[in-house]
Formats: structure tokens, sequence, C-alpha cells
């Protein structure tokens, strides 16, 4: 069984080997080291910030690749560069360079990831909202660290807005040998820890949250921080499909995650039961990857008919235009889903943990104004979720203002528009307690354990046999045993 002073073990045997590369000289295998730790650490998110690791990424960024004196005057204040090392059009990074490029910025995009490409749609579109555009999938190396530095200096921006997910060491070290620009974060993931906090000026998070974690758990001064909630991009190019004949002049509910986000607690399937018992005019349609759990659930209770598995849909978006409700996954919410059926005006079944009230939907609809989206009582759910059921005005009335209460596009444009333009004032927040994050890394550990173990999936990615040798208890842990042999047996 995976524990945490397993993963912790990891963590050590990871940090010595960076420690011994920069004694060493070896910076591109600090790097790589770098890499491995924020991945692993990703994966419990026990801590948020290392500045062992800052202090090495600013000791490459400064002395091994270099600072370049320049004075942030002497850039053009209309040039920006866009720095990713994500590149998936399902992240944040559209709504970003959709916005500046009705600002009126002249953009320089860079992809920068060493282990996987970027999405070959957004890469066509950046290359026609962008003025230029720079790709890098390499492995890395001071030399294309150098390159990254010139393209950015001489493109002659003033600004740079950096979208990275956890890991991005080379990216980080060449934000940390820019101090003369002006370095803007996404923080797309708020609840997991990431690297290169010190080589950034301000951050921008999507909600109260993210603004919380920042302060208390990253230490970042307030002043740093801007309140920046997204909207969902909805984009179309499949035809709708259609359902199965059993949805036919039934009131049509939707549930929509992958099968981790119903670990942990049975209540989802248990209310799905519930209601189907007692609305005999509803069925529930689970758009997504196959699941055992689902299966089973559907088999056992015998609800072939009313509870429908459509596997993954291509044209989901259309999907979401032809359903009634949409069912939020429990224990752990899907947010983008959520704002996709809100942006269609379908209103949302959802339940929260008490103690994850600041991670409920209700915080990722920033002009809601009291409009309960998701409840931590299951009673008053129930109650509310009946009468969606019989009453179809209710359902439209509260679909508008579930829209209503989405950020929009041309709002956080201006919003954009005023932080770049230091428009805007230190942001406003509400201080929550940070304890119940402990929970969350006993939940992270449950999944380890229930699903890949991940932690010896990327050391082994990343060290090979060598894996060993970093931490020589691993060839007496059962668990990474039967990994390994399981990973053999595939190959064969």
């Amino acid at each position: 069984m995976i524990t945490l002073n397993k993963v912790h073990r990891l963590y050590h045997s990871v940090k010595s080997d960076l420690h011994r590369q920069m004694k060493e000289g070896d910076y591109i295998g600090a790097l790589n080291a770098i890499d491995t730790y924020a991945r692993l650490v990703q994966q419990v998110n026990d801590i948020f910030r290392d500045d062992e690791v800052e202090q090495a990424l600013q000791v490459i960024g400064e002395e091994v690749i270099g600072v370049i004196p320049e004075t942030r005057d002497s850039h053009q204040a209309k040039k920006i560069v866009f720095f990713d090392q994500i590149g998936t059009t399902i992240c944040l990074g559209l709504q970003y360079l959709r916005a500046l490029k009705v600002l009126g910025y002249e953009i320089l995009y860079i992809f920068e990831n060493k282990y996987m490409d970027i999405n070959p749609a957004l890469k066509k579109e950046v290359e026609e909202i962008c003025s230029a555009c720079e790709f890098h999938h390499e492995n890395y190396s001071i030399e294309e660290a150098k390159k990254i530095q010139k393209e950015i200096l001489s493109f002659g921006a003033s600004k740079i807005i950096v979208h990275s997910p956890a890991f991005g060491a080379l990216g980080c070290a060449v934000l940390y040998s820019l101090p003369g620009m002006e370095r803007y974060r996404v923080v797309p993931g708020d609840h997991h820890f990431y690297i290169g906090i010190d080589c950034i000026d301000h951050f921008f998070e999507f909600r109260n949250f993210g603004v919380n974690v920042s302060l208390q758990r990253r230490n970042i001064p307030h002043e740093k921080i801007y309140l920046l909630p997204y909207y969902p991009i909805i984009s179309s190019t499949t035809d709708f499909k259609g359902f199965p004949s059993e949805a036919e002049g039934k009131v049509v509910i939707a549930a929509a995650a992958n099968e981790y986000k119903f670990h942990g607690s049975n209540w989802f399937f248990v209310f799905c039961e519930k209601l189907l018992k007692e609305h005999k005019n509803v069925v529930i349609l689970f758009i997504g990857g196959k699941s055992s759990k689902v299966e089973k659930f559907v088999t056992e209770k015998r609800l072939n008919g009313r509870f429908l598995l459509l596997g993954y849909r291509k044209d989901f978006i259309e999907c979401m235009k032809h359903i009634d409700l949409f069912f939020n996954s429990y224990p752990t919410g899907s947010g983008l889903t959520s704002m996709t059926a809100a942006f269609f005006e379908r209103p949302i079944i959802s339940l929260h943990n008490k103690e994850y009230e600041s991670q409920s939907l209700n915080h990722i609809f920033p002009f809601s104004n009291g409009l309960t989206v998701s409840y931590s009582d299951e009673k008053s759910l129930r109650t509310h979720v009946d009468r969606l059921i019989d009453d179809v005005n209710l359902r439209h009335n509260e679909g508008k203002k579930l829209k209503e209460s989405l950020q929009t596009e041309s709002n956080f444009i201006k919003m954009l528009g005023d932080v770049l333009g230091h428009k805007c004032n230190k942001c406003e927040y509400v201080s929550i307690d940070l304890s119940f994050l402990q929970l969350r890394v006993n939940q992270y550990i449950e999944l380890l354990n229930s699903f890949t173990p991940s932690v010896y999936k990327i050391m082994l990615r990343d060290y090979g046999w060598r894996t060993i040798m970093r931490d020589p208890h691993l060839l007496f842990d059962k668990d990474f045993l039967t990994y390994v042999w399981k990973l053999y047996w595939q190959k064969k």
C-alpha cells in the first residue's frame, strides 16, 4: 500500500539527486530532477512551494543562462509574450490569447514542453491569432534555454504571460533570467503544487480558494495576486448524434465525469437510484469513458433502460443542448463541465462536502448573487431537484439565472485589460481556513492505491531501472514490484 511516508521517501531521493547535480554543475540533470520532483508532489499536494527548488532554478536562470541587463522602459507597451507549457485547448490558454488579441496586443506565442507536443487545434488557432510563434518540444539543454531567452528579448515585449502546469523547469529558469520583464502567471490548477513562484511578478487566480492558497501556502504577497474568473469556451464542430429511444419524452438528466471523481463515496449512485425509483419520467445519461463502477451499478440495480451508458461522445457540446438537467459528479466535482451546462441554461444538480465549501461550484460562478449552485445539505438538494423535475418553467428560469452568473468573454477581456494597464488595485477576497487540505492529501493517497500508482509511473518514466538506486526500499515494496511486473507483461 502506498503511504505518505513512502511518497516522502521518493521526494527525498529526487531532492538528493537535485542537490548532487547542482554541486557537480550538471544543470540539465538538475532541471530534469526538478520536473520529476514537481510531478511527484502534484500527485499528493501536501506542500505548495519548495524554497530549495526555487533557489536552484534561480541559480540556473541567473548564473547559467545569464541575465541580460535591460530596463522595462525599453520595451514596447503593446507587445506581449505568451509562454505556454500546457498546449491544450481545454485549459485557459485560449481565453487569454483571444483577449490579448482583442486588446490590441502584438503577441509572440512560445510553446515549450519536453513531454508532449502542442495540440494541433490550438496550434492552428495561435498561428492565426499571434504575430509570431515558436515551438519547442526537445529535451532540455542550456542552448535551448538561451534560444528561448533570445526569442523573448528580440521580440521587445514589455510583458510575458506564463501558462504552465506543475512542472516546466527549463521555462522557469528562463523566467528567472528575465527580471527586466513584467511576468504574469495564469494559475489553472490552484489546488496543486507548482514550481517557479519567485520568478513571477503577478498571479491570475480564478477563484477565492486559489487566492487563499497563494497567500497562506505559497507565501505570495497580496499585492501580486489578481482574481480573474474565467469563462467556458464553447465550440462544436460535430452534429448531434441523438440519444437512445428510451430518452424520448422523458426528463433527461446527464452526468459526465471520469471514474476517479466518484471514488470515495457511493452517494451519487444512491441518489440516482432514488430519483429513478420515484420519478418514472426520468432517464439518466452517463457520458464518458468506460467505467467498471458505473457498469456494475447499472447491472446490480437493474437500471437498464433508465440509466444509460452513452460512452465517449464527440458531440458532447450538442448533447448538452438536448438535456434538461446536469448532474455534477461527487465527491469530486466537474467545474468546466458544469459551466458548459450553465452556458446552455441547464440547471445543475450538485452536492459538496461542507468542509470543501471553498472548492464548491458556488465559487466558480462569480456573479451568482446568492443563487445556490451547489448544496451541502442533501435534504435541501433533494427537495430542489424534485421541483426541477416536475416544473419545466422552474428549470427554464433557473437555467437563465445560472448563465447570467457566469463570467462573460467581454467582462474577462475588460478585467484582463485593466490588470495589464495597471488600473487595478489588489484583489478583494474572503479569508478561509485551509486546514481541510490535509483531508485532500488523504484522498490523493487513496486514489494512488485505487487507480494507477502514478508516483511509481513517474519515477520509472524518468529514471528507469535507476529508480531502485534512488530508493532501494522499493526492492521490498510489494506494490512497486507488482506494478513493474504488470508493465513487463503489457510490453510482452
